[in-house]
């Protein structure tokens, strides 16, 4: 795996988890372990190609070049 798609990894989990919401780190209820587990399960959804395994709305669309995958 590339170093690009691990960065985005981060980016993408960072923003399910905060929600595009601010908050300060004490009243987020995720420590380290909770970031390693979303971390481990985005990787292991992105090694697998099944993005069914990430933890997203019901409703989310993925697309590809523009393209809706599912």
């Amino acid at each position: 795996m590339n170093r690009l798609a691990i960065r985005f990894g981060f980016a993408v989990v960072a923003a399910f988890v905060l929600g595009g919401a601010p908050a300060p780190a004490a009243t987020s209820g995720c420590d380290a372990a909770c970031w390693s587990h979303y971390m481990d399960d985005y990787l292991a959804a992105l090694a697998a190609h099944d993005a069914s395994r990430l933890p997203v709305a019901p409703h989310v669309r993925f697309t590809e070049n523009g393209i809706a995958t599912r």
